[in-house]
């Protein structure tokens, strides 16, 4: 063995150690290929007042490398639309529309919250029948990753990629999580030198090297059942397939690495499935 690949072999050993498995969670939702904690608000990363605007992105399959783009992330909304959506159920409008800041805002008024009430319900009704299943849920987060492997050509990344990993979100008092199917697989990030340079300097710039991601995802099944996956809350869960994976600079200017256009990708996930042996 090399001795660069003996150091290679120390970082795989060193992130696999920092992974955080709980096994409580995984026996709940096993049949969904899911687990642990998601999401991004509190991750002191810059992220500009347009990233937060909702909706979801379809077919976003074409490279966006080296290209200014700002994904539009699916809202609080969209992912409980989807759930039933993929429930062939229909929600309670009602109570949605009562918990909305505009209803709320006059909830108090006698005069004026049926008419609030009943415009927030046409509305919900309305971005309710347009959405649709074949748009990916886009979801923001941000990802450790290790130091460059120069002779494999890639970085490991950190516990975001999880077996275990979901995503949470809450509208209309309920709660749900988005359960990508075979996260771990990503773990590794295969990348050429000049690539890397921008994820390395991404990652520089952040406390403990994280870096603003993009995660891709295309709904394919939703729980009959809500599902404890923390001590706070149930939730009901849409396991989803991975369409794509983007990652950023530290500024959300550009994207800096876009799976769908790695096409290093099969071949150094084969180099690193060699050095676990």
């Amino acid at each position: 063995m090399t001795k660069n690949n003996l150091l290679f072999l120390l970082l795989l050993t060193f992130f696999c150690a920092t992974a955080t498995v709980t096994s409580a969670f995984a026996q709940q939702y096993d049949d969904m290929g899911g687990g642990s904690s998601g999401g991004g608000d509190d991750l002191g990363l810059a992220i500009p007042d347009s990233a937060y605007s909702g909706g979801s992105d379809a077919g976003v399959t074409g490279p966006k490398l080296g290209t200014h783009y700002v994904p539009q992330w699916s809202s609080d909304f969209d992912i409980a639309a989807i759930y039933y959506k993929l429930r062939g159920a229909a929600p309670d409008i009602g109570q949605w529309a009562m918990s909305t800041d505009e209803y709320k805002a006059v909830a108090n008024n006698a005069f004026e919250r049926q008419s609030v009430l009943e415009n927030q319900m046409a509305d919900l009704r309305s971005k309710f029948s347009v959405l649709s299943l074949n748009d990916d849920i886009v979801i923001r987060m941000a990802v450790q990753v290790g130091e460059y492997s120069p002779l494999n050509q890639g970085f490991i990344v950190g516990d975001e990629f999880s077996e275990h990993a979901f995503f949470r979100y809450n509208f209309g008092g309920e709660h749900f999580a988005v359960v990508p199917q075979k996260l771990e697989d990503e773990k590794w990030v295969s990348a050429p030198p000049n690539i890397a340079a921008d994820i390395t300097a991404a990652a520089e710039k952040s406390k403990g090297r994280l870096v603003n991601a993009a995660l891709f995802v295309k709904p394919v099944y939703a729980s009959k059942q809500p599902a404890q996956l923390d001590e706070n809350y149930s939730y009901n869960l849409i396991s989803a397939t991975i369409d794509n994976i983007m990652f950023f600079d530290a500024g959300w200017k550009k994207v800096i690495w876009e799976r769908n256009s790695d096409k290093y990708n099969k071949e150094q996930k084969n180099d690193l499935l060699n050095l676990k042996q």
